[in-house]
């Protein structure tokens, strides 16, 4: 039986492993039951396709480092070649001289940091005199060297050197900026819609109770119109505002699913399997607390956490950079070179090599290499696009200053308006529920109609979604206060060192196409 079971099993993965996506995707992660807040912040950073991408344009910049460092990389070399030569004898036209070559040359070169670059070679040659007995026939010479060369005026210095590096690392700092901008901006989203679901839920739960006091409202002016203390139109008025309630019940039931995809789709793990679950929020608003904020320290908040303002630093660090190495490549080419060599020569490979390395015979050379372009318009020009360039991005970061300072302004203010509102309603929505016991109780004891009662529900109802109303925007304008500062990380208790590591994580763990059932008849013969 066991048998059986195991080859059922090994049947049925090599027949999803030949047909490869035909096989139906199982969702990792189904929502279910009461969801925190939290729970969906987790998710989103883990799922998101934003965060994701924004992840990847991370690494991106930090191959690009490696690429820049490259330069200073040292690179072997190596030449071998072969030829004949036919030369004519001096004093003789008609006459020539035939000679086989062969030659292997090999070394190292490294460019530093500082403009400096070392090679180092060895080289082997061989001639062949095929007609004339020369000394050394055939003959072998080997060769030693070592040749440096350092820029003084244009491409001298680390800093001009190492520019296509700290320009790399300087885009490395802006893409982690993007990161925690998309980061938060998903986050951001997701609260809106987590909320957004906890208001369609409250106000369900508001119209469930308002259809309830109205069907009480039905008994009481029933058991009135039995006894002859109501007419029977007081019956007639509490049915129909039963029969509204119902109608408004399923609009408010049917808004819930819509507001759990939306939900679902910002986290990023929208598919069949969670479309059939359902959940609920777990969390509920908080307190108002606006005098844990104020707008000055939110200003600073803002100007040294917002990433787009952090990242607008860099790119000005970035320009005047360039800047200055576009100035450097204005100058002219001065170099200082030198090396040192040793040579042998002889019949064999051991002899030639003996000698050279004994130092029977050296060589030297200095000099210095000037190159002055004429014109020279190629650099006076990319010196002033860069100079342009840097005072376009310090007029963006002043635009980008502003914007910053009118964003938090109004957020704040925002929040404050959102905490007054929400004392508010409160206070509304507590005189809605004394007026309506006063109101039953005057209608139990047949001192008013059911159209006061009525009207007391209605005000009560909403009230009460008012008030929830005010407790979601109070949630959500301190929040966007929190985008706007920068810090809606840190506030919300999440490392920033978490959202890089785990970033995207299942996203990026996805194929670049992922498989859907059924897509294998759409695609082309």
């Amino acid at each position: 039986m066991r048998r059986k079971w195991f080859a059922s099993c090994l049947i049925c993965l090599l027949a999803g492993a030949v047909r490869g996506v035909d096989m139906p995707l199982e969702s990792a992660v189904v929502l279910s039951g009461n969801v925190g807040l939290r729970e969906c912040f987790d998710l989103a950073l883990r799922h998101s396709k934003e965060v994701a991408a924004a992840v990847l344009a991370v690494d991106v910049q930090r191959a690009r480092v490696m690429e820049a460092e490259g330069v200073f990389d040292p690179r072997l070399f190596a030449d071998g070649r072969g030829g004949l030569r036919d030369e004519p004898v001096a004093g003789d036209p008609e006459d020539s001289a035939r000679y086989a070559d062969a030659g292997l040359e090999s070394g190292l070169t490294k460019r530093f940091s500082d403009g400096t670059d070392i090679s180092v070679s060895a080289l082997l040659d061989g001639t062949d005199d095929r007609d004339d007995a020369a000394p050394y026939d055939p003959s072998i010479g080997t060769t030693a060297g070592v040749t440096v060369s350092r820029d003084l005026l244009r491409n001298a210095g680390r800093e001009v050197n190492r520019t296509a590096v700290l320009r790399a690392e300087d885009a490395v700092e802006m893409a982690l900026q993007d990161l925690r901008a998309s980061a938060m901006a998903v986050l951001f989203e997701v609260e809106q819609a987590y909320w957004a679901l906890y208001f369609a839920a409250a106000d369900l739960r508001v119209r469930d109770e308002q259809l309830a006091r109205a069907n009480r409202l039905v008994a009481v002016a029933e058991a009135q119109v039995r006894v002859g203390q109501a007419a029977p139109i007081e019956v007639t008025r509490a049915r129909s505002s039963a029969a509204s309630q119902m109608v408004s019940i399923v609009s408010a039931r049917n808004r819930i699913p819509l507001l759990r995809h939306r939900l679902l789709r910002a986290i990023g793990i929208l598919d069949p399997q969670a479309l059939a679950r359902e959940f609920s929020p777990a969390d509920v608003p908080g307190a108002a607390a606006v005098e844990a904020y104020d707008l000055s320290g939110s200003l600073e908040v803002a100007y040294r956490e917002r990433p787009d303002l952090v990242r607008s630093t860099w790119a000005v660090s970035r320009a005047s950079r360039q800047e200055r190495y576009a100035e450097n490549q204005v100058l002219p080419l001065l170099q200082v070179y030198g090396g040192v060599s040793l040579e042998g020569l002889d019949e064999s490979l051991d002899a030639s090599g003996g000698s050279a390395f004994a130092g029977e015979h050296d060589s030297w050379v200095v000099g210095v290499r000037l190159e002055v372009p004429l014109g020279n318009r190629a650099a006076r020009g990319a010196f002033q696009a860069a100079r342009l360039e840097r005072m376009r991005v310090g007029i963006q970061r002043r635009a980008l200053l502003e914007d910053a300072t009118r964003e938090v302004a109004d957020a704040y203010e925002d929040l404050v308006t959102a905490a007054l509102q929400l004392d508010t309603t409160r206070q509304s929505r507590e005189l809605a529920a004394e007026l309506l016991e006063a109101e039953a109780k005057t209608f139990e004891l047949g001192r008013s109609s059911s159209l006061d009662v009525l009207d007391a529900q209605q005000s009560l109802a909403s009230a009460e979604r008012e008030e929830v109303r005010a407790r979601v925007t109070y949630a959500t304008a301190l929040s966007l206060l929190l985008v706007v500062r920068g810090d809606f990380l840190e506030r919300k208790g999440i490392e920033w060192e978490s959202v890089r590591a785990a970033g995207g994580r299942e996203a990026l763990d996805e194929s670049v196409e992922p498989a859907v059932p059924g897509a294998h008849d759409a695609r082309p013969k």
